[in-house]
């Protein structure tokens, strides 16, 4: 992606995460200092309970994310748009891949290693700014779904029955699964 790309990436990145800065330069210049990756149709980015030692930016494209439910199935948890950061879970906690990522049609995405990730935690300038500012509205906005997720469970008005057991199972899997950080939002 050229310059202009990147800065109009960046500044959609910067809406979408409701960040309050008026220059997009300092992401652009985190998105040209990461590595590049084109996918095509149905190729996998990461898989579920590997080690995450990447984070990505999707920068074109869509990515459908799916894990495994308890009994080993695999589900479809959502569909990721251009553009969004995700994977960083893995590099916040340590934890392994939580998903598996798979371009749906062509995407392109920009990698940000653990070392750069670490590096840009450290920075006292824009760059680490900004950056900083994105990590937290993406997990505030994972733990506000997850709470929305969680209300939507305990529904006073609703009469106990049989049925409670496939609710719940698929509703904590949803709450948990967004807190793993896979929503759309």
């Amino acid at each position: 992606m050229n310059p202009k790309q990147l800065i109009a990436q960046s500044r959609r990145l910067m809406e979408r995460h409701d960040l309050m800065f008026d220059d997009p330069k300092p992401l652009a210049r985190i998105l040209h200092k990461c590595l590049l990756q084109r996918l095509a149709d149905g190729e996998v980015l990461c898989k579920e309970r590997e080690p995450g030692d990447e984070l990505y930016f999707l920068l074109h494209g869509n990515i459908e994310v799916r894990k495994r439910d308890l009994t080993g199935n695999v589900r479809r948890l959502v569909t990721l748009k251009a553009p969004t950061m995700f994977g960083h879970m893995a590099l916040v906690d340590k934890s392994p891949r939580s998903a598996t990522c798979v371009s749906d049609g062509d995407s392109v995405v920009a990698v940000l290693d653990r070392r750069a990730y670490q590096a840009l935690l450290k920075k006292s300038d824009q760059m680490g700014t900004i950056f900083r500012h994105l990590l937290l509205s993406a997990m505030a906005s994972q733990l506000a779904r997850a709470n929305d997720e969680i209300h939507g469970l305990i529904d006073p008005t609703k009469p106990i029955g049989e049925d409670d057991d496939v609710t719940s199972e698929e509703g904590l899997f949803r709450a948990s699964s967004t807190l793993e950080g896979w929503s759309a939002g």
